[in-house]
């Protein structure tokens, strides 16, 4: 995501438009791939990564980025919550999201969120098992140091994201049980703060910093950006 925010990073000779049309090219091997799986229940399931679920996701990675940052204690100005958008949207076109589908204001996102959410299906154990090992995965991508940090920040990640997306959903997903306002209050509570202790510019240019030295996600944690062979990433081979 982050180079898709780089000064100039959307045009296209820049490696946000490059990164963004190669996405949107795995995209097409995966949805390939899917299609000639007996693996994939196509009459239950439909297409895989459909034009309608990218119009979903991006008005996740928009609005609802936005919303849990506020929940999260950060502030965004006017101009800034304008541009996330702004990028998102251009991003959801270079993607192939029908214009019927891919919102043109904030509000837009918030209704194309509701209708989606109404019309996935109920999580099931394999979304339990992905969702758990996104949340395990953070110390990996964080690059922490000791167990300790690590099994840390996993509680935290559990924690946050209880309340973030909402007991029912949490439980759905089988999270473990822990006290996510509290959690919520305290990280907050460490977000302000920061703000009102360190200068704007050194937290910005800090997490800037801090978001370059986890995006390398090949060396890390083996996120890949490569086109599948195979439906199995364990059986997928190099070009």
């Amino acid at each position: 995501i982050l180079e898709i925010f780089y000064p100039s990073g959307m045009y296209r000779e820049n490696d946000g438009w490059k990164m963004t049309m190669r996405i949107r090219f795995v995209h097409a091997k995966v949805r390939y791939l899917l299609h000639q799986s007996d693996e994939w229940d196509k009459q239950a399931w439909g297409c895989p990564l459909s034009a309608a679920h990218l119009g979903f996701a991006i008005s996740v990675f928009s609005d609802r980025l936005l919303h849990f940052c506020k929940l999260l204690g950060v502030k965004f100005n006017k101009e800034e919550q304008d541009s996330v958008m702004a990028v998102f949207r251009y991003v959801g076109y270079l993607f192939g999201i029908p214009d019927a589908i891919l919102y043109e204001s904030r509000q837009d996102a918030k209704e194309i969120f509701k209708v989606g959410l109404l019309c996935e299906p109920h999580p099931d154990e394999d979304s339990a098992l992905v969702a758990n090992e996104l949340v395990r995965a953070v110390p990996r991508v964080t690059d922490v140091q000791t167990a300790e940090e690590a099994q840390d920040q996993i509680k935290l990640g559990y924690a946050l994201s209880r309340v973030l997306l909402g007991r029912k959903t949490a439980e759905d997903l089988q999270f473990p049980k822990y006290n996510g306002f509290i959690a919520l209050l305290l990280f907050r509570g460490r977000i302000v703060l920061e703000s009102m202790l360190k200068d704007a510019q050194f937290i910005k240019r800090k997490n800037f910093t801090e978001l370059l030295g986890i995006s390398s996600y090949d060396e890390l944690i083996g996120i890949s950006y490569k086109l599948p062979t195979h439906v199995k990433d364990a059986m997928s081979q190099d070009w």
